[in-house]
């Protein structure tokens, strides 16, 4: 092959496999970041022991698993008040929520679609340079042998 051999057309591709991740990888980031309004930490009080310091998520699964009393009193660090945990609640409720809905929300049904059709077809490109190159035949066999999987599997899948 001309123009430097399995490393030039590797190198491109390992970029392109990063640049996905790191796309990926930042919108989720986004995405978590979007849902935490309170980043403090914070001390809970109850029958005259205090506790802590927590952060709000950790105080929101205590809530949603009933190990906070609503006579509990919790103070952000800094802070010299105590409020009751009843003035709280309803931040708790939805922090609760939120962090049920995004424990079974799985990843957005697009992106499965299109890493699961990228790698095969990565491995179909690599998979077919490689094959014309005697040192790596037998890697590249090996590669479309996977792609042949790949795209097996899709068929049975959209089409069955």
């Amino acid at each position: 092959m001309p123009g430097g051999g399995i490393g030039s057309f590797i190198v491109p591709v390992l970029i392109l496999i990063i640049i996905v991740y790191f796309v990926v990888f930042r919108s989720r980031k986004k995405h978590l970041a979007g849902t935490k309004a309170h980043e403090g930490q914070y001390w809970l009080e109850r029958d005259g022991d205090v506790r802590g310091p927590y952060s709000f998520e950790i105080l929101t699964m205590m809530w949603a698993r009933k190990e906070l009393r609503l006579i509990d009193r919790i103070r952000e660090e800094g802070t010299e008040s105590w409020i009751e945990v009843t003035r709280v609640v309803r931040s708790l409720e939805q922090a609760a929520h939120a962090q049920s809905d995004e424990a079974k929300s799985p990843p957005p049904f697009g992106l499965i679609v299109f890493l699961t059709a990228l790698l095969p077809i990565i491995g179909l490109i690599v998979g077919v340079v490689w094959l014309l190159q005697p040192r790596y035949r037998s890697a590249g066999v090996a590669l479309l042998a996977i792609f042949v999987m790949f795209t097996l599997i899709w068929y049975a899948i959209l089409f069955h």
